[in-house]
């Protein structure tokens, strides 16, 4: 997935209404790319927040497991 500029002052928004305290994406190692690392490196420039990749070592299958465990999957 790669973010447009015009979103980041949407995703501003989002952040600010929801009270985040950090954003975090689900990249992996199965999927890191140059798209991949060009939105991430994106994200850390235009977000007010940091940015962390928690499951970069951990693969597709297991995010997606995980993340259905614990309801977080949207």
């Amino acid at each position: 997935m790669c973010i447009r500029d015009s979103y980041y002052p949407l995703l501003n928004k989002i952040i600010s209404e929801q009270q985040c305290e950090t954003v975090t994406v689900d990249y992996s190692l199965d999927d890191l790319s140059i798209k991949s690392l060009s939105t991430i490196r994106n994200l850390k420039k235009h977000a007010k927040l940091p940015v962390l990749t928690p499951l970069v070592a951990k693969e597709k299958d297991e995010i997606f497991k995980k993340t259905e465990e614990l309801g977080l999957l949207l």
